[in-house]
C-alpha cells in the first residue's frame, strides 16, 4: 500500500498500523524518522491524514526556532516545580533550547483524535 507523502508503508500485523521506511524529517534537520499511521483504512477522510502530512513535512528548522521561547518558558515552569536542583539540565535561553534535544530517530505518528472534540488529524514526535 503507499500512503501520498510517505510512498510505500507495510501493515502491522500486531496493531493494524500503516509504517513507513524512515524518512528524512526537515524540521529535524533530516533526521530520518519511521511514521506509523492509526486509523487510515476506516478513515472517510484519508485526505485529513495525507494534508497533515504534507503540513509536517513541509515544516523546515524554523518552525522549532519560532518555538523555542514557549518551549524555554515550559522548562522553567518544569524546573520551579521540581526545586531545580544541581542535578537539573541548565538551559541558558530560548537560542539554547534546542541544543539539548534530540530530533529524529524515533516514530512520528500520525492519527485521528477526538482529544479535543475536534475529530482532527494530529501528528505527534515520539
Amino acid at each position: 500500500m503507499e500512503i501520498p507523502g510517505l510512498g510505500p508503508v507495510t501493515l502491522d500485523a500486531d496493531f493494524g498500523d500503516y509504517v513507513s521506511t524512515p524518512l528524512p524529517v526537515p524540521v529535524f534537520g533530516d533526521a530520518q524518522c519511521r511514521f506509523v499511521v492509526s486509523g487510515y483504512d476506516d478513515d472517510d477522510a484519508k485526505v485529513d491524514f495525507e494534508s497533515a502530512i504534507s503540513a509536517f513535512l513541509g515544516l523546515d528548522e524554523s518552525a522549532l526556532r519560532s518555538a523555542s521561547e514557549p518551549v524555554f518558558q515550559y522548562y522553567l515552569d518544569v524546573k520551579a516545580e521540581v526545586g531545580g536542583d544541581e542535578d537539573f539540565v541548565a538551559i541558558a535561553g530560548p537560542d539554547d533550547v534546542w541544543s539539548h534535544v534530540r530530533l529524529g530517530g524515533g516514530e512520528v505518528s500520525v492519527q485521528r483524535e477526538d482529544a479535543h472534540g475536534d475529530r482532527q488529524v494530529y501528528v505527534s514526535v515520539e
